[in-house]
């Protein structure tokens, strides 16, 4: 497998539209313990698009990340298209040219069991990727995903290599047992 080049570079997307009224919230806390920890982001806080359709315009307008870390809900019976993470992931898959960064992707309210099944299969989008296996609260998606990004930047030289994804995997996911998979 090869590297992802660069230094880690995270671009927040925050699509939960903060349709419960504490997502916005949480966004901003994951990229201010991000910015304190010195993991480098795109952007001067979390993207926010409106729609799915929107993110060509985001990943056009942030073209200086190699980690996509995308926010979003699961299909409910109250989860607005706007915010539903498969929207999202459907998008992705339309830019081919993206697949060669790393994903970490954070549904919840409700898990989307099969969105993350997709995500984690060998092959598909994003040279490395992170779902949640199971419902994760907002604590734990601040907690590893923090973790996971401050290990990965802490200790990625040039690049983002298979070996240290696993390695700041497992230091995160010793703060959130079982509740995320890694695919490298």
């Amino acid at each position: 497998m090869r590297d992802i080049p660069g230094k880690p570079t995270v671009l927040l997307l925050d699509a939960t539209r903060n349709s419960g009224g504490w997502e916005s919230e949480l966004t901003d806390r994951c990229f201010k313990a991000m910015r304190r920890r010195q993991v480098r982001l795109s952007g001067d806080g979390p993207w926010r698009p409106t729609r799915a359709e929107d993110l060509e315009g985001v990943l056009s307008a942030a073209d200086d990340f190699n980690c996509l870390f995308l926010l979003a809900h699961g299909r409910g019976d109250g989860t607005p298209p706007s915010s539903d993470g498969r929207s999202y992931w459907g998008r992705l898959l339309l830019h081919p040219e993206l697949s060669e960064k790393l994903l970490a992707l954070c549904v919840f309210q409700p898990h989307d069991a099969s969105l993350s099944q997709e995500v984690l299969q060998p092959g598909a989008w994003g040279r490395i990727a992170l779902a949640p296996t199971a419902e994760i609260t907002a604590r734990d998606a601040i907690i590893f995903f923090v973790k996971f990004f401050y290990e990965l930047d802490l200790h990625s030289r040039s690049s983002i290599t298979s070996a240290m994804a696993q390695f700041a995997y497992f230091k995160a996911g010793r703060l959130v047992k079982n509740k995320v998979a890694l695919r490298r």
